[in-house]
């Protein structure tokens, strides 16, 4: 870094940023939860050795997306037939860029071979500003087109059979 560059500000453990709400997961019949920092980081713990775009190495920490879901009611494994099979996630930044994912891709029970993770810290830090403090990765997905940075909705939408 250059003497004259500010270094980026990472998302610290203040009191004040670990309780505001940070992640938005609605869905169909009125699910709706929102969560903070906190209890997202209160969640079962997953780290995943990933290559970003520059082709760096890091270890990112986070939670499973499933994970997430699973708390909000989200149906899932054997829960998951007919409509619900229907489903498809719009992960949402800050910037309003988005990505959707098929629910199975979602699912262990479809893909085991395959992470989604909303994680927090990189390499033991907090994310920066620029993109934390959710940023959603797929460790194994080549190239980073959906990863997102600024994750602040997951939204489930039901997906309809379009006629010709």
């Amino acid at each position: 870094m250059k003497s004259s560059q500010k270094p980026m500000r990472r998302f610290n453990n203040t009191p004040n940023e670990r309780n505001r709400q940070v992640l938005t997961i609605h869905g169909p019949a009125k699910l709706k939860s929102a969560l903070t920092l906190s209890e997202v980081q209160a969640m079962p713990l997953v780290a995943v050795t990933v290559k970003d775009q520059d082709g760096k190495l890091a270890t990112d920490e986070g939670v499973a997306v499933e994970e997430l879901l699973r708390r909000a009611g989200v149906p899932q494994n054997e829960a998951l037939r007919g409509d619900t099979r229907n489903l498809s996630m719009l992960v949402t930044a800050a910037d309003g860029y988005r990505v959707a994912f098929a629910f199975p891709e979602l699912d262990s029970m479809f893909r085991t071979d395959r992470r989604v993770v909303l994680v927090y810290r990189r390499d033991g830090a907090p994310l920066d500003r620029k993109a934390g403090p959710l940023r959603l990765v797929l460790p194994d997905e080549k190239p980073c087109a959906r990863w997102v940075r600024q994750v602040r909705d997951l939204t489930l939408v039901r997906v309809g059979v379009v006629s010709p």
